[in-house]
């Protein structure tokens, strides 16, 4: 009685062994699952649920099955926020205006609108077109009230609003009509902080071989824009010079080719990691499912 009480114990010692190694493949291909799963859309949680509490090949087939991860799945848009802005920023409320012009005072929220212009002129454009939208909006002139500047920037609001924004030679007049009809001080910092990046000699000074035409033109054209920072017509004529410097132009198609040749061979890189780790992964699970089946296959035997 004792030898079968303890051939017993053994064979439940043998079953448990046989479960115990069995989860735990079981569980190393569903975390390999999972880890495919972090690339796609399914993401790791569910492929490795599917695979734990279903079956690892189901879980192999929905991860197989689900769309891979782009760029876009990862960043939350603004730009209707930007857009809904914008749109605020550059509308004008030609309700405000009239009533302003018959009652001589503010609506409700027209004051706070104005001042938020104000302080954004002290803001840098990030093109001239935007500037003259914002600095001549009929709305800067209504607190003081100006009928013959409302009058003006109503004009060149219109103007602004239906010409082709590319047009520099275009945007460039009506700069000068604004200036001169409405006062407004046109800002040099986004053209002079351009040139001035553009042309600054320490851009070239690791150049091989040393070149000392480049650093004469870089060097010359750096000093213009220095001492011109707050003449917005002459940094427009040095601008035109500097871009067609073919010396400095020359210097940076050649870094831009070089960027983009080191940005391939990156992404190159990077798919073929990819592509290795995807192959090691496969291995794995193929030769955990191997392992699984030759571990089932001896307790058949043997139990």
């Amino acid at each position: 009685m004792s030898n079968m009480g303890f051939i017993l114990l053994m064979s439940d010692v043998d079953g448990i062994v046989y479960m115990i190694l069995g989860l735990f493949f079981i569980l190393t291909i569903s975390y390999g699952i999972g880890c495919l799963g972090r690339k796609r859309k399914i993401g790791f949680g569910w492929a490795f649920f599917i695979s734990l509490f279903l079956n690892p090949l189901i879980g192999l087939i929905v991860v197989l099955c689900s769309k891979e991860k782009r760029m876009d799945d990862w960043q939350e848009s603004d730009s209707g926020i930007d857009e809904a802005v914008m749109h605020r920023e550059g509308n004008i409320k030609w309700e405000e205006i009239s009533k302003v012009m018959r009652d001589g005072k503010n609506p409700s929220g027209t004051q706070e609108a104005i001042e938020a212009h104000k302080i954004s002129h002290s803001e840098t454009y990030e093109s001239l077109y935007m500037e003259l939208l914002d600095k001549c909006n009929p709305r800067n002139f209504i607190e003081p009230y100006d009928k013959k500047k409302v009058d003006a920037a109503i004009l060149i609001y219109d103007d602004l609003s239906r010409i082709d924004k590319t047009n520099e030679k275009h945007i460039r007049v009506i700069r000068d009509r604004a200036t001169l009809e409405l006062g407004i001080n046109v800002s040099t910092d986004r053209l002079y902080k351009e040139l001035i990046d553009y042309c600054n000699p320490q851009n070239f000074l690791t150049t091989v071989p040393f070149q000392a035409d480049l650093l004469q033109a870089a060097n010359h054209f750096y000093a213009e824009v220095r001492a011109n920072k707050n003449d917005i017509h002459e940094l427009e004529r040095l601008s035109s010079q500097i871009y067609a410097s073919k010396v400095i132009s020359l210097f940076y198609e050649k870094r831009r080719r070089k960027e983009e040749e080191e940005r391939r061979i990156e992404e190159e890189d990077l798919k073929e990691r990819e592509a290795a780790a995807n192959r090691a992964m496969w291995i794995i699970v193929f030769l955990v499912l191997i392992i699984i089946g030759v571990v089932a296959l001896v307790g058949m035997i043997f139990v």
